[in-house]
């Protein structure tokens, strides 16, 4: 019975591994479970160390089980290098979390930003009630950016400088602002669960990559991408831009919950990013505490000098 399993263990994940490349949207949503597939390789190649099968055939699916693992840590790790370390004497605290529309528990929320003392609280999914609901925070963010037809919002405790950009693709939006001599983008792009919002998941984040280029000084980019770093789409933003992730980038943040069920962080994958450029880098990121929302809230530190702001 391990003979069998072991076989047909490794044989898919080494179909999976290589539709994983496949032009198609539907077999290439397998990248974004890079990290599932090097586990499951893993554990496939241990289960034909265990099985009873001849000499040749061990040493085949043992080599593609092995093969089908290091493959998928090598993308994990090629597309998340380390950061330099990072430098300037200006500090931000940043928090991230998609809300989730449907989410009625903004108490929770509200009380993890007032524990965390951000300076910058960026939201997605903040439609419907929640503008009246976070509101209250007025008072420690006074500053809010954010358009009815938008479902990011921006609050702040510093005011920004000059007027917000506001980009959009077919689905999905990002609001851009300079504040506290940095610029942040804050962006939430289409849930590639159809080829349409595949298409639009790639039309935002290549008109943010777009606004990147021509920005000077210190950038920020944050929210929901609904890529992991490791996609094609993610990959060509980093390459154009010159954004860099910084610390706890690998960390799982979607799903969090599932029917009321907490989902460890290890099962989930990267989608809620920080990037950083020109200056800016993350000191720190760490997951926040769980709000009823399918994703997890991230915060990050960031530090960075203030220099211009664009060409």
């Amino acid at each position: 019975m391990i003979a069998g399993l072991s076989v047909v263990a490794t044989l898919g994940v080494a179909v999976a591994t290589a539709a994983s490349y496949a032009r198609d949207w539907r077999l290439a949503l397998l990248v974004h479970f890079r990290a599932h597939l090097a586990v499951a390789s893993g554990a496939a190649a241990l289960l034909v160390v265990l099985a009873d099968l001849p000499v040749g055939p061990k040493l085949f699916f043992l080599l593609v089980a092995i093969g089908a693992a290091a493959i998928n840590w090598r993308e994990i790790v090629q597309a998340t290098p380390a950061a330099p370390p990072p430098t300037g004497d200006r500090r931000l605290r940043l928090a991230f979390s998609n809300v989730l529309r449907s989410n009625h528990d903004a108490a929770r929320l509200i009380d993890w930003v007032r524990r965390e003392k951000v300076d910058v609280l960026v939201v997605a999914e903040a439609l419907d009630a929640w503008p009246g609901r976070l509101a209250v925070l007025g008072d420690e963010l006074p500053t809010r950016v954010a358009l009815s037809s938008c479902d990011v919002a921006i609050y702040a405790r510093h005011p920004i400088v000059g007027e917000p950009s506001y980009i959009f693709a077919n689905v999905g939006n990002a609001i851009a602002v300079e504040i506290e001599g940095l610029t942040l983008i804050g962006l939430h792009t289409a849930s590639p669960m159809a080829e349409i919002h595949c298409v639009a998941c790639d039309e935002l984040l290549d008109k943010v990559g777009t606004h990147v280029e021509g920005l000077t000084g210190p950038v920020v980019v944050v929210g929901d991408f609904n890529a992991t770093p490791w996609s094609a789409v993610m990959r060509r933003l980093i390459a154009r831009t010159g954004l860099a992730y910084g610390p706890g980038a690998r960390i799982g943040t979607y799903p969090a919950e599932v029917g009321g069920r907490n989902i460890p962080t290890w099962l989930a994958i990267p989608i809620d990013i920080v990037l950083t450029r020109g200056g800016a880098a993350v000191a720190e990121r760490r997951h926040g505490s769980r709000i009823g929302s399918d994703h997890w809230p991230v915060i990050a530190e960031i530090v960075y000098e203030q220099r211009g702001l664009r060409k």
